[in-house]
């Protein structure tokens, strides 16, 4: 072979062995079926459901502003009512809370009581009420992340803390050995110190300690109240016990839930008898501790209405009340207000009113009109009706 020949074999080799591979296009990565990102929210459009028919749908944007949302601003009197207990009323449901306050007169704003005009305001966007109710010396603050509203003073504003007084101290001057050494009838006009008690005890008729400190521990004494001792006997229905030791501490109304399960349950005998030295509270806890069908046992206490009311419902707000009225149309009509529905005085009855003697406590879930209404009519030819637009109450009878 002749050497030309043979360099052009070598390079063609060289050539071979220095080329790349082919290059493999990576596979593209599409993200799972199951997966996707939401448009951002538009504002409303009309859609068209019929040939001649139009419809507004409820705009997205305006849902997740939940103050923006109008809600009947209706709310009930029961008794004397601040600022804040109608601002928590009607932030109620709404998923949105009241901040604890973070300025005294956010603090103080928040005791001033409710205006009578402030109680029923018609339908409205949420954030106009809690803006009227606040007033105009105060802004509505909103955190849109922990959603939580509040009050703060505008500019120009003030309400300043009022300035603590500094404690004056007033010492009794302690008469000397030489004054009472000048009086010795005195101690024969006394009559002899008795033991443990001083010559000043003597003279003064008195004891030398100071007089605050002795009346802060009498006061003391008074108030402190002596715990009481509840007792479960052996074979005792608990329905029985429960509605003695709530009368055992004082309140001469007692509710019981009415759910069949719960009410079974108080109506079973107890395996074993004990004893609880404590409050009504802790005599309930160990109750429920005990016995498996009553571990959602709780007590509702409303000791400004003599009332305690018993129910399953642990881990949920209640309402607790008495259903009183001079007729069943008119304690019908309280207990509607008292859960904060709309009575209307010329359609909400329909039917002829009945007599209603006596005063029965009843407990339900929060503002639960149902099962309220469910438990005063049960006795009656009368069926009850809610429309849920208007919060509004009808009583009519049975059979129409």
């Amino acid at each position: 072979m002749k050497p030309s020949q043979m360099v052009v074999g070598v390079l063609l080799l060289t050539g071979c062995a220095h080329e790349p591979p082919p290059v493999t296009p990576e596979p593209i990565s599409m993200p799972p079926s199951n997966l996707r990102v939401a448009p951002e929210l538009t504002e409303k459009t009309v859609i068209q459901t019929g040939r001649y028919t139009l419809a507004n749908p409820a705009s997205g944007a305006a849902l997740v502003d939940i103050l923006n949302v109008p809600v009947e601003v209706r709310i009930p009197q029961v008794g004397p009512m601040n600022i804040g207990d109608g601002l928590s009323f009607l932030l109620d449901g709404s998923g949105v809370a009241l901040r604890k306050p973070t300025s005294y007169g956010e603090a103080q704003r928040y005791r001033q009581p409710l205006p009578l005009a402030h109680i029923n305001m018609g339908t409205m966007p949420l954030r106009e009420a809690l803006q009227i109710i606040g007033g105009e010396a105060f802004a509505l603050e909103e955190d849109v992340v922990k959603r939580e509203v509040g009050l703060r003073l505008k500019s120009g504003y003030r309400w300043d803390a009022p300035k603590r007084k500094q404690a004056v101290t007033v010492s009794r001057p302690v008469p000397s050995s030489r004054t009472a050494a000048m009086s010795p009838k005195a101690s024969q006009s006394h009559g002899a110190p008795s033991p443990g008690t001083s010559l000043l005890d003597t003279l003064y008729g008195e004891s030398a300690q100071p007089v605050a400190k002795r009346t802060v521990l009498q006061k003391s004494a008074k108030t402190k109240k002596s715990k009481t001792v509840f007792k479960l006997a052996k074979g005792e229905r608990y329905r029985e016990a429960v509605m003695r030791w709530a009368r055992q501490d004082g309140y001469k109304e007692v509710a019981l839930a009415q759910e069949a399960a719960f009410l079974k349950a108080l109506d079973s005998l107890s395996m074993q008898g004990w004893t609880v030295t404590g409050s009504l509270a802790q005599s309930v806890a160990r109750l429920s501790a005990e016995v498996p069908e009553l571990k959602t046992l709780t007590v509702d206490q409303r000791p400004s209405l003599k009332l305690a009311g018993f129910h399953p419902w642990s881990n949920q707000r209640t309402t607790t009340t008495v259903v009183k009225g001079t007729s069943l149309k008119d304690a019908t009509h309280q207990l509607v207000t008292h859960y904060g529905w709309h009575w209307d005085d010329a359609y909400s009855w329909q039917a002829d009113d009945l007599p209603f003697t006596g005063a029965y406590p009843i407990v339900t879930p929060k503002r639960d009109i149902t099962q309220a209404l469910a438990f005063v009519l049960a006795q009656y030819p009368l069926k009850a009706q809610k429309l849920d637009a208007t919060q509004t109450i009808y009583i009519r009878e049975a059979n129409q």
